[in-house]
């Protein structure tokens, strides 16, 4: 179509049509591109939408071998730490995927046959605006089953209908004049280093067994002769109904019955946690008494462990591992159910001073100072450590200041206790004895390097003057030439200077974690050797 302007003929511009419109799809496209801006300012965080999980490939492994792990929903980038029954020793570390996953493996630990609960711990944090849950926090767990032909794990000892049927323990009867149960003192107020603690202040009346160990130099000595000495952690002596720790040897005869199997050792190494001396909320001595008496009637000694690095078995803070900020100040708080660490060692020198059955005090299992559950060491770890142990072990000598006292490190590069740091941790007045434990080379008689190694750490103790006991021994059941191995590091050890040696652990009954020894073993027939 045309028309004339008045000058020329034009082309008639075409109509336009109105445009179509899609109410629906324009109001979806529109959705989804919100929903796309908002995700790239802020990142989803799956772990708080769907919650990490764990699968296992295969669920059901024989020590040894090797089980896959895969996790799916885990905080981004954040870094996590495997637990196997609440340890981190020997379990994988990882760094989350940015799409919240996890994959890695690990090879069975020497454990009992059953059900073992596998944890998936934050260990570090990414930040951001979706931070991950606080470290230590396990966000997952799966159930692991173990079954090694090899492990014979029978049921759990039975308890009788009442602990007052149990036969009485041969063992010499204690004073009515000490009484066995006193309420836990309820001050809040701080043990100092000089000031008596104000339960439990009465000694035990002393066992039939004479003298009580001392020092000379880097050697022990025993009413003037020197004493080199062998034996077994039996971590728990003091366990009873009440306040079960694994097995019950403290019930009926169970520990006379051992030691008569373990003749020949002469010390034992056990834990004596506050929460084992607890009945009902009430302070018990019953426990820490009869395993003395029972250790005199064999002509043994015992070392006393006041604590662990792990908060196993009654011990205080419960179930909860120490960091920093425990040997910072948190030792001489009081505890919920308890009262401080600094005040429980005071009433345990108190009560023993006088007990020549008393080998000596571990102020604590594997002390260690890292800063949290991530394992990593502070600028400040060293001086924090050594002022909680001098400390420790000035109140420790204030009220038993005839008893020796030592740390409790593993001694192989740990927090605060590393290279040099051994040393002087080591160095105090009041620490009498050093130790290191011995685990991961059963076929070395003297393992470790040049700088946390088993003869370097002798040779610091021997400049100081003080003896070395290595305070655990482990090889795995499972060894074939685990007897013969330890008679080569008892024979290497003792001959570089080792003045104690003290294999981890005694199980009468059953298996409990890979590395006991039971009746009829052959490493019984060293005890006699050395």
């Amino acid at each position: 179509m045309t028309f004339w302007d008045g000058y020329r003929w034009r082309p008639e511009a075409p109509k336009r049509l109105p445009p179509r419109t899609h109410p629906v799809r324009d109001a979806a496209a529109t959705i989804v591109m919100i929903l796309g801006l908002f995700a790239i300012a802020f990142p989803l965080n799956p772990a708080a939408a769907f919650g990490p999980s764990l699968s296992l490939a295969p669920a059901t492994a024989s020590v040894g071998s090797s089980v896959g792990v895969g996790g799916v929903t885990f905080p981004a980038k954040a870094t996590v730490q495997f637990l196997l029954d609440g340890r981190a020793a020997g379990m994988p570390r990882v760094k989350v995927s940015p799409l919240g996953t996890i994959k890695t493996s690990f090879v069975v630990p020497q454990v009992a046959n059953g059900g073992h609960q596998l944890g998936a711990e934050i260990a570090s944090s990414r930040g951001g605006r979706n931070p991950t849950p606080n470290a230590g926090t396990v966000v997952a767990t799966v159930t692991l089953t173990v079954t090694d032909p090899s492990l014979i794990t029978p049921p759990g000892p039975s308890v009788p209908a009442s602990p007052a049927a149990t036969s009485a323990p041969s063992v010499a009867p204690t004073s009515a004049a000490t009484p066995s149960a006193t309420p836990v003192a309820t001050s809040t107020a701080a043990a100092t280093a000089s000031a008596q603690p104000t339960v439990g202040a009465t000694p035990a009346p002393p066992p039939t067994v004479s003298g009580i160990v001392q020092k000379q130099g880097a050697t022990f000595v025993l009413n003037g002769s020197p004493f080199v000495f062998t034996g077994f952690s039996i971590y728990n002596a003091n366990s009873r109904f009440v306040s079960t720790c694994w097995d019950t040897l403290n019930e009926g005869t169970s520990l006379s019955d051992s030691l008569s199997l373990l003749g020949g050792q002469e010390v034992f190494r056990a834990w004596f946690y506050q929460g084992l001396a607890l009945t009902n909320g009430v302070r018990d001595w019953s426990a820490f008494d009869k395993t003395l008496a029972v250790a005199a009637a064999h002509n043994m000694r015992v070392l006393l462990s006041l604590s662990g690095e792990g908060g196993d078995c009654k011990d205080f803070p419960v179930d909860s591992h120490k960091y920093e900020a425990w040997y910072l100040n948190g030792y001489n708080q009081p505890e919920t159910s308890g009262v401080s660490y600094l005040q429980w060692i005071q009433e345990v020198g108190a009560r023993y001073r006088n007990n020549p059955a008393v080998f000596g005090y571990q102020l604590m299992g594997e002390a260690e100072d890292p800063i949290d559950a991530s394992g990593t060491c502070s600028s400040t770890s060293v001086a924090t450590l050594k002022a909680w142990a001098d400390a420790s072990a000035a109140a420790m000598k204030a009220v038993d200041p005839t008893h020796l006292v030592t740390v409790g490190v593993i001694g192989t590069g740990q927090c605060g206790a590393s290279g040099t740091a051994y040393q002087g941790l080591h160095s105090g007045p009041n620490i009498d004895f050093c130790t290191v434990e011995d685990y991961g080379s059963p076929a070395v008689a003297l393992p470790g390097d040049q700088w946390n190694g088993m003869l370097t750490r002798i040779a610091e103790c021997n400049a100081m003057g003080k003896p070395l006991v290595v305070s655990e021994s482990g090889i795995g059941r499972t060894d074939p030439n685990r007897a013969a191995e330890w008679d080569i590091k008892m024979a290497a050890q003792f001959g570089a200077g080792v003045r104690g040696f003290l294999i981890w652990d005694w199980s009468p009954r059953w298996v409990s974690d890979g590395y006991e020894v039971m009746p009829g073993d052959p490493t019984l027939g060293l005890l006699q050797k050395y």
